[in-house]
């Protein structure tokens, strides 16, 4: 039974005219009425409220109330809400404060994990910033200080979820609009991202060794506010968009997954496939990155010691003329001193191709060094087999030289005229066993003979089974080697000789002053290779990109996530954690 209006004595004199009896003192007017009622049938309970007087005018009030509203214009639910929009926002603003103050699992991670972060990453990454180790370690640290920033980003998403229902709850019931919660959240976060940021930096920048100047620290301080901005604000764009936190975590590791692989440092631009390019431009960390590591890197020179590097390698080995032997001056006095006794002042050799090469090996060998030793002993030992057991150095770049001499003027350094050696030597080449073969007419007869010549191997000194001559003293040769050099020497072999010997001097001497004083590569040679950086041949290498192009984009996507987490918050709706 279900009753509801007045139980005053309307409806207890009804209910006492049905029992035939008075209505006891102190008595729950509910019960009398249920012990009159348990004493009755339905059916003639129904027939007498029927017919009484409370029936009619109960009838009567519901009609009156009918023609009421036929009559007055029809009912409307209040939109206006007791606070304005500027109202609801500081209301807001302060209870979020509070909220975020107040939740340890938001508030303390946030903090803690940037703090103990940037102080190990400062410690990691320790030490002088002016070599080219401090350029990578300058880096590496930005790189890993920007992903510390994705630690809040996660820790956002759960607190948002599960105030969800109290947003719904009570913009359904007017106390403020979505538009307004919004904006008060946006407001009461900028208060943790100026601490984290002030914290993040005290424990990092210093002690990693960054740049101190004025521009370089403001900058570093407005990249990283912004960047806590952003960042926390897509995990919060996440948590708004998505079903529930497990959701938005996903979709944000995720996210940074592909950020970390495509931001332009672990697969630079250049090397990125044709078809994954654009998502490098769309990259918010990529900005955030090249940024902070322009910041620091541009305008700076890193020093690159190569003798460090080279250490424990014989650097002799490595090129054709160590320019800081101290005998270089003897070596080159005793190679002038044979040219200027050449026979007849010149050489006699065609072709001074193989010169270079022969010079090179010359200087580099040390040949002639020995003031106390005689010019034809040097020339034997450095060029030619005098036995078996002589080995010297420079026997094949001598053997190329020899190539384009003639042969006959060599033989003869070797032998008198009237040696039967030599003229069993120069016999007529029909003599030897051979097959017939045809000889175009373009071929000259001396080229014939010196080809068989050299193929019997009859230069002495060239190869170990062909040493020079039984009674060849080095000390008395003098004749035979200056013979010899006549042969292989150009006929300007002087002005030649001086001429690579300068340029080997030129080489091995810049080259040395490089092992020893190491060299200095610019910043913004290093940022040109990720491709943060022009080049240009007015200016050279320059990196004006910090400010107006990665501050500006960093900005740009602050912007465009805070309008979508105004539309998400406006128009989407989750029933469901």
């Amino acid at each position: 039974m279900t009753y509801m209006g007045e139980s005053g004595p309307p409806l207890l004199d009804h209910f006492s005219k049905l029992a035939n009896k008075n209505v006891p003192d102190q008595c729950n007017p509910a019960d009398f009425c249920l012990a009159v009622l348990a004493d009755m049938e339905p059916d003639d309970a129904q027939a007498a409220f029927d017919s009484s007087g409370i029936s009619a005018a109960l009838v009567d009030s519901i009609h009156d109330e009918m023609d009421k509203g036929r009559e007055s214009e029809s009912p409307s639910i209040a939109t206006e809400r007791a606070n304005n929009f500027l109202q609801e926002i500081i209301l807001l603003t302060k209870r979020h404060i509070i909220v975020q103050w107040r939740n340890p699992s938001y508030c303390f991670m946030r903090m803690t994990s940037s703090i103990v972060m940037s102080f190990f990453l400062g410690i990691l990454f320790y030490g002088p910033k002016n070599i080219l180790s401090g350029a990578v370690f300058s880096i590496g640290a930005i790189f890993f200080l920007v992903f510390v920033l994705v630690i809040p980003m996660q820790a956002t998403v759960v607190p948002l979820v599960e105030d969800r229902a109290v947003l719904y709850r009570e913009t359904v019931s007017g106390c403020y609009g979505r538009i307004s919660y919004g904006i008060g959240q946006l407001l009461a976060d900028q208060p943790f991202h100026a601490i984290n940021t002030l914290l993040m930096f005290i424990c990092f920048y210093f002690l990693a060794g960054f740049k101190v100047s004025g521009e370089e620290v403001g900058f570093f301080i407005l990249m990283l506010y912004l960047s806590n901005w952003v960042i926390q604000s897509m995990g919060q764009l996440y948590a708004l968009a998505t079903p529930n936190e497990e959701s938005a975590n996903g979709l944000g590791g995720l996210s940074v997954m592909l950020s970390v692989i495509l931001m332009g440092f672990l697969i630079t631009y250049a090397a990125m496939p044709d078809g994954w390019k654009w998502a490098y431009w769309a990259n918010l960390f990529h900005y955030i990155l090249q940024g902070l590591v322009t910041n620091e890197l541009a305008g700076s020179d890193y020093h690159l010691d190569v003798g460090q590097i080279l250490e424990g390698v014989n650097i002799d080995q490595l090129f054709a003329f160590d320019g800081g032997n101290s005998s270089q001056k003897e070596q080159m006095s005793s190679i002038f001193g044979l040219v200027s006794q050449l026979p007849g002042g010149e050489g006699t050799n065609p072709d001074s191709s193989n010169l270079s090469a022969l010079i090179e090996c010359t200087m580099a060998s040390g040949c002639f060094e020995d003031e106390e030793q005689a010019l034809s002993a040097g020339f034997i030992d450095c060029y030619l087999f005098s036995g078996l057991l002589s080995s010297p150095p420079c026997t094949d770049q001598f053997n190329d030289v020899m190539d384009t001499v003639n042969v006959t003027s060599v033989l003869g350094c070797f032998f008198d005229d009237d040696d039967n050696h030599l003229q069993e030597l120069m016999a007529p080449v029909p003599q030897m066993e051979m097959e017939p073969y045809t000889i175009e007419d373009t071929e000259p007869a001396t080229s014939i003979q010196r080809r068989h010549l050299q193929d019997q191997s009859t230069i002495p000194g060239l190869t170990p089974d062909q040493p020079l001559p039984n009674g060849t003293d080095e000390d008395n040769s003098l004749d035979m080697v200056l013979c010899l050099a006549g042969a292989l020497l150009p006929k300007d072999a002087q002005s030649q000789i001086s001429d690579i010997i300068n340029d080997l001097l030129g080489i091995a001497s810049f080259v040395f002053d490089i092992i020893e004083k190491g060299i200095y590569i610019p910043g913004e040679l290093i940022l040109y290779v990720f491709g943060w950086a022009n080049y240009n041949d007015d200016e050279g290498f320059s990196a004006p990109f910090k400010w107006y192009y990665c501050m500006f984009s960093v900005a740009i996507f602050l912007i465009a996530i805070e309008i979508f987490k105004l539309f998400a918050l406006r128009f989407i709706v989750w029933t469901k954690r």
